[in-house]
């Protein structure tokens, strides 16, 4: 059985006429479905217009969602729900083609993830405005890098269907309207997906629910998936910038109140933020690691990967300000942005090395 589910919020205007359209289009292809609407409360009353109007229809239902809003929750929740082993999600307004449906599901038996695409052939955007449409490519661009193997054209789209049971073994925490991401970033594995081709529909009633709290959510979406997963390398990061207070610290106290030579008080700040950054990282950046090496190895192969990455940033700061023309303070960041990669790169897959 296919669940259709409508996240819906002030659609009364347009959300009969999306049902009437999907129960013709599965009746006439002759399969069993049911449709759900997850309706966050609406002020003009849209779950009780859906209520009052398939009282008599069994396999329409409508939840009232009472508390937690937003289109992501009101679609993991109707997933919850869902009585069908074949998912689907199209909005409320109409703007989805639901004739394209039975061809999805024929797609989705084949696949984990069936996504209307409007950026394949045959696909497409009706009328939108250009600006629109350079937000939207600028959206799908913006998170490709995070897809891995499950990159497909358009990451943006709202209307899709997957299994049930792909969904059981997701752990979905997503604020926002951009579902479909989240469930490509949340899968572990590389996904079947079909992209099918649809035009985009105009919109006939209700204003649209883009603006720029979903732009904002978006990116924090982007953000909060980015963190979690490159804990190692930002907090790896985190302490390399502790690291360089400590040697800051260290210079300061050697030089102005122990009244050490410079070239003295900097080898020991650079030693001592060498031992600082060492000993956070074993215990903090890579605790959840297994290895075998002992601590005092760990320690002297870390101390060479500094060295040697301090060794790279010089080089690098005096190649471009000897051989170009840049501003020195630029090659100096240059250079450490190189040493700081190098020196994660090493420390990751040799000084802290999981055996």
């Amino acid at each position: 059985m296919l669940s259709i589910i409508l996240p819906s919020y002030n659609e009364r205007e347009s959300i009969c006429r999306t049902i009437d359209e999907i129960i013709f289009v599965l009746n006439k292809a002759k399969l069993s479905f049911e449709i759900i609407v997850c309706d966050d409360n609406s002020p003009d009353e849209t779950w009780k217009l859906i209520k009052d109007t398939y009282s008599s229809e069994k396999n329409v239902r409508v939840i009232r969602r009472m508390s937690e809003k937003g289109l992501s929750q009101a679609v993991i929740e109707g997933f919850s729900k869902a009585k069908g082993d074949y998912l689907f999600v199209l909005d409320a307004d109409g703007q989805h083609d639901p004739s394209i449906i039975p061809k999805m599901f024929l797609e989705l038996k084949k696949n984990d993830l069936v996504v209307g695409s409007r950026y394949v052939s045959g696909g497409g955007v009706g009328s939108w405005s250009k600006t629109r449409i350079f937000v939207s490519r600028c959206a799908s661009y913006l998170a490709y890098p995070f897809m891995g193997k499950n990159k497909i054209n358009d990451p943006m789209a709202g209307f899709f269907g997957l299994k049930k049971s792909l969904f059981n073994k997701l752990n979905l925490d997503v604020k926002g309207y951009k579902i479909l991401l989240a469930i490509i970033l949340a899968s572990k594995r590389k996904l079947k997906i079909k992209e099918v081709p649809y035009v985009f529909r105009t919109r006939t009633a209700g204003e649209s629910k883009l603006g720029f709290k979903v732009i904002f959510e978006y990116i924090l979406m982007l953000m909060k998936f980015f963190i979690s997963s490159n804990k190692e390398l930002l907090t790896f990061a985190i302490v390399g910038f502790l690291g360089t207070i400590v040697n800051l610290l260290v210079m300061f106290l050697s030089v102005d109140i122990v009244h050490l030579p410079v070239l003295l008080s900097s080898a020991i700040a650079v030693e001592v933020s060498i031992i600082h950054n060492f000993l956070l990282n074993n215990f903090w950046t890579f605790t959840k690691r297994s290895i075998s090496s002992s601590l005092f190895s760990r320690f002297l192969r870390f101390n060479f990967i500094s060295l040697i990455s301090l060794l790279i940033t010089l080089v690098v700061v005096w190649l471009f300000t000897t051989y170009t023309s840049m501003w020195y303070l630029i090659a100096q960041a240059v250079g450490i942005l190189l040493g700081f990669v190098i020196n994660f790169l090493f420390n990751s897959r040799w000084v802290f090395k999981s055996e």
